[in-house]
């Protein structure tokens, strides 16, 4: 028994999208993972199995009092918000999110890059310098 040639191109096609669209999935939505399970981890206190997620860059120009780590409600995943991203964001899966108003990061791939406070960049103490909050060095 011969199969019409559409039927036999048409699984043929579909045998070489499907793994091509799964991929594409799992990679545009790499970004948004990664900051919920790095929230997730804040919010658990689980600060040993966060802080490997993080490459912050080492300057800050955020005043410690302005933000207090040790608040569970700013780490609350729930409250994560995806921001609107540009097709090269996509490409490049980065994506920046807010986690409450005054608070955003930028997350590449698996790990958060940036975090922002009041529009100017930050990094955090982490525990063992002292009061978990921004650094202000």
């Amino acid at each position: 028994m011969k199969l019409p040639p559409s039927l036999v191109i048409g699984m043929l096609a579909t045998s070489i999208l499907a793994p091509l669209v799964a991929a594409s999935y799992w990679w545009v939505m790499w970004p948004e993972r990664t900051a919920r399970e790095f929230v997730t981890l804040m919010a658990l206190g689980q600060t040993d199995d966060a802080k490997p997620m993080t490459r912050l860059l080492p300057y800050c120009l955020v005043d410690p009092e302005q933000i207090d780590f040790d608040d569970l409600t700013t780490w609350c995943p729930d409250n994560l918000l995806c921001e609107s991203r540009t097709l090269w964001d996509m490409v490049t899966a980065r994506q920046q999110f807010t986690i409450r108003t005054d608070l955003k990061m930028d997350v590449c791939g698996s790990t958060v890059k940036e975090l922002w406070c009041n529009g100017r960049r930050a990094r955090i103490r982490w525990p063992g310098n002292e009061p978990w909050q921004i650094d202000s060095r």
